[in-house]
């Protein structure tokens, strides 16, 4: 049985990216350098800014979703080996940094494939 303070962790800590994605889907930024996905085909106009925030807050929750499952998993699977919170904070936050790339790579794809499609932005 999984103790009671990792339960919370994982669903504090997966609460809080999905709460990130959530707001990003409520709330997109406008174009700026400090706050929504930015990289340089997503700067490069507002069609294909407003393509990565959409896409990157419905990835962002769809990633902390899966990740929660994922984690809760290997945790119970886990906790008759292992009872280390340490280490699951790393597990949780390396699956983290696993969706932020992959969630790069998925903008990035749809900001070409609509890009593509509409010869004229790049």
């Amino acid at each position: 049985m999984m103790p009671n303070e990792l339960l919370v962790q994982t669903i504090v800590f997966y609460s809080f990216y999905f709460l990130g994605g959530f707001i990003l889907l409520l709330f997109p930024p406008k174009i700026n350098k400090w706050y929504g996905m930015r990289t340089k085909k997503s700067l490069k106009n507002s069609e294909n800014w407003n393509i990565a925030q959409a896409n990157s807050a419905k990835y962002i929750m769809f990633f902390s979703l899966v990740l929660f499952l994922i984690s809760l998993s290997v945790k119970f699977a886990s906790d008759a080996i292992l009872n280390a919170l340490a280490l699951y904070v790393l597990i949780d936050i390396l699956l983290i940094i696993i969706a932020t790339f992959v969630t790069y790579f998925l903008v990035e794809q749809k900001i070409i494939f609509f890009s593509s499609k509409n010869k004229d932005i790049f």
